[in-house]
């Protein structure tokens, strides 16, 4: 129910999940999940609605909550009868600080670009990092994973408090998507 009610966040309203795990059948919509461990701070960067897990407590199955909004105040979670909102200090002792996240790949459906990666995944990091002040990217069209998108990546990377690894994996590509406002994707900064 907690995944329905995130996909709902990006205009998924499946009746149904099958049986097993729930982020299985996301590449087929064009999503993917990213699983993690980490705070406000980190849920606040990635600026996604998420799963959080809860505690668990002996003898019950697990539980999540559906992050959907987050601001100074406090946070708002969705609930299949509308939305609840309460301060991060009520929740912090509930909570396992895992979470997950739905997230956008690339058009090509790659979760990772990095130092022998070619074609349109490329050319793809290579237009989106242009589009971000302070990258240095200008050649869009070259396929080719060189010295100069390492660069612009570790750039960005580091811009964004990022591991500067110079690999474009998911969250560096969740920021990425951010930079630049890719359409289409909800936002916990703009969420109710």
């Amino acid at each position: 129910d907690a995944m329905r009610l995130l996909l709902s966040r990006w205009g998924l309203n499946l009746k149904v999940l099958p049986p097993g795990d729930p982020c299985d059948p996301l590449p087929a919509y064009g999503l993917r999940c990213e699983r993690d461990r980490g705070g406000w701070r980190a849920l606040r960067a990635l600026d996604h609605p998420a799963l959080l897990r809860l505690r668990p407590k002996k003898g019950q199955a697990e539980g999540y909550l559906v992050l959907v909004a987050m601001d100074a105040e406090g946070v708002t979670l969705a609930h299949p009868e509308g939305n609840v909102r309460v301060t991060r200090a009520e929740l912090n002792a509930l909570l396992s600080g895992q979470y997950t996240l739905v997230w956008q790949p690339p058009p090509m459906g790659v979760a990772s670009i990095s130092a022998g990666s070619s074609g349109e995944s490329v050319r793809w990091l290579r237009k989106l990092l242009s589009q971000v002040p302070g990258t240095g990217i200008t050649d869009t069209e070259s396929g080719t994973f060189d010295a100069a998108v390492g660069a612009a990546l570790r750039r960005f990377q580091v811009k964004y408090g990022l591991n500067p690894d110079g690999i474009a994996g998911p969250k560096t590509l969740v920021q990425l998507n951010n930079a630049v406002g890719m359409p289409g994707i909800p936002k916990l900064s703009g969420g109710s």
